[in-house]
């Protein structure tokens, strides 16, 4: 359960980047949304139910907690929740003491976790890039007949589609980016 409720997270990442696709495509009038939009929400599908699968299979399979980490937890999980860590499911990571498959698996479950969050900031950023870019060569087509409100409007657009990712990616990625990031400088001061 607590698997399919961290894929979740992923397939958010999904939905996120869909909206930043749609809303590329309605500035392009593309045909995908108005006369074929069917085959844009079978893209979309496929495109949440990757993310979803991807995440899964990082958590069941380098993210779970083996035994030796469920061992190695077990008398603080004990004393602080009163239960023993080996009735539980956990997605788990021992990063510098263990044997060396079980570093493995954490090291690459936590990389992998990272990069796909990284992926998804990066598809983000060129979505609101792209969207600037495009609202930039749509007022440098109009005519100089239009209005200064007209104007102004626009500029309020291009500010509202180069903030929009960026409140998502912020609000879903930080929190989980940050103990990662913490455990790869740490072995980056064990390495110098």
């Amino acid at each position: 359960m607590m698997t399919i409720r961290c894929s979740l997270v992923a397939a958010s990442y999904a939905i996120l980047l869909i909206h930043f696709i749609y809303r590329y495509l309605v500035i392009h009038n593309s045909s995908l949304t108005s006369n074929k939009f069917h085959w844009y929400m079978l893209f979309s599908i496929f495109v949440c139910a990757l993310y979803f699968g991807v995440w899964y299979a990082i958590c069941y399979f380098p993210g779970e907690a083996n035994t030796e980490i469920r061992e190695y937890i077990r008398e603080e999980f004990r004393e602080t929740f009163g239960n023993d860590s080996m009735d539980f499911n956990m997605l788990a990571a021992l990063y510098s003491e263990g044997s060396d498959e079980t570093k493995l698996r954490s090291w690459l479950a936590v990389l992998l976790w990272t990069s796909v969050s990284t992926i998804s900031i990066i598809m983000f950023v060129a979505m609101a890039i792209t969207a600037s870019c495009t609202k930039k060569k749509y007022s440098l087509h109009r005519t100089f007949t239009d209005s200064d409100a007209i104007e102004e409007d626009d500029e309020e657009h291009k500010q509202k589609d180069i903030k929009a990712p960026i409140r998502p990616a912020s609000s879903s990625c930080c929190p989980n980016g940050h103990p990662h990031c913490y455990q790869l400088l740490s072995l980056y001061s064990l390495l110098v």
